[in-house]
C-alpha cells in the first residue's frame, strides 16, 4: 500500500491495517492513535512526534525505526520487533511490551511507566535516564543494558537477567529484584532502598556508595561484590554468601562478626567497617 491510500482509506474512517506494509513510511508528526496495525511491515519508519496511543502494534515489524519523542500511551507492542530503533524520549506509559524485541535500541529519556514488558528482550539497550516506574520487565533479558540515572522504583525485575549492565545512581526504590541476576553489573551510587534481592545472583557486582537502607538480601550470593561505602542498615543479609566481597567504610546491618547466618568462608574483607543493629 502506498501512503497517499493509506491516508485515504485513514480519512474515510478505516481503523484496520493488519499486515500493511509501509516500511520507510514518513509518519512525523502523524496521528496514528487507536489505530490497527498487527503484523504491519514499518521497518525504518519515521515516528517523529507521532501518536501512536491505543494503536495495535502486536508483531509489527517496526526495526530501525525512528520514533523521538513518539507518544505511545496504552499503545500495545506485543512480539513487535524495535531491533535497532531510536525510540529516545517516547512516552510509553502504559503501553505493552510483553515477548518484543528491542535489541540495541535507543530509550534514552524514554517514559517507560507502568510497561508490562515480561519477557521481552532488551540486550544492549540504551535506557539511560528512562522513567520506568511501577513497569514490569519479569523474565525479561536486560543483559549489558545502560540504565545510568534512570528510575525503577517500585518496579518488578524478577528472574532478569541484567547481567553486565550499568545502572549506576538508578533509583530503584522497593524494586522487585527477586532471583535476578546481576553478575558483574555496576550498581554504584544506586539508591536500593527497601529494594528486593531475595536469591539474586549479585556475583561481582558493584555496589559501591549504594544505599541498600533495608534491602531484602536473603541467600543473595554476593561473592566478590563491591560493597564499599554502601550502606546497609537494617539490610537483611540471612544467609547471603558474602566470600570475597569488599565491605571497607560499609554501614553493615549486624554486628562485625555478622552471625553464623551469613556465609562468608573466611574471605571477607573488612576495612573500617561501621556495625549498626538491627
Amino acid at each position: 500500500m502506498d501512503i497517499l491510500t493509506f491516508w485515504q482509506q485513514v480519512h474515510d474512517s478505516q481503523r484496520s491495517f493488519c499486515g500493511m506494509s509501509l516500511t520507510q513510511a514518513d509518519f512525523c508528526e502523524a496521528n496514528l492513535s487507536g489505530l490497527d496495525l498487527r503484523r504491519s511491515h514499518l521497518a525504518e519508519a519515521c515516528l517523529v512526534w507521532a501518536d501512536v496511543s491505543g494503536a495495535l502494534l502486536a508483531a509489527a515489524d517496526l526495526q530501525a525505526s525512528v520514533a523521538i519523542w513518539l507518544q505511545g500511551l496504552w499503545t500495545d507492542l506485543t512480539a513487535a520487533n524495535l531491533c535497532d530503533a531510536d525510540w529516545s524520549c517516547a512516552n510509553l506509559t502504559a503501553a505493552t511490551l510483553d515477548r518484543a524485541t528491542l535489541i540495541h535500541t535507543k530509550l534514552s529519556g524514554a517514559t517507560l511507566r507502568e510497561v508490562s514488558a515480561q519477557d521481552a528482550n532488551f540486550l544492549d539497550a540504551n535506557c539511560w535516564g528512562a522513567w520506568a516506574v511501577d513497569a514490569d520487565f519479569s523474565g525479561a533479558c536486560l543483559q549489558q543494558t545502560n540504565w545510568t540515572t534512570a528510575q525503577l522504583m517500585r518496579s518488578q525485575l524478577v528472574r532478569t537477567d541484567m547481567s553486565w549492565s550499568n545502572l549506576s545512581q538508578v533509583v530503584a526504590v522497593g524494586a522487585n529484584f527477586t532471583l535476578a541476576c546481576l553478575e558483574g553489573s555496576d550498581l554504584s551510587g544506586a539508591n536500593l532502598t527497601e529494594s528486593c534481592f531475595r536469591k539474586a545472583d549479585l556475583t561481582a557486582t558493584n555496589f559501591q556508595g549504594a544505599c541498600l537502607y533495608k534491602a531484602n538480601l536473603q541467600n543473595a550470593d554476593l561473592r566478590g561484590a563491591n560493597l564499599t561505602n554502601a550502606n546497609l542498615t537494617q539490610a537483611d543479609l540471612t544467609g547471603a554468601n558474602l566470600k570475597g566481597a569488599c565491605l571497607t567504610n560499609a554501614i553493615l546491618p549486624l554486628p562485625l562478626k555478622l552471625t553464623e547466618q551469613v556465609s562468608t568462608n573466611n574471605n571477607l574483607w573488612f576495612s573500617d567497617v561501621r556495625a549498626h543493629n538491627v
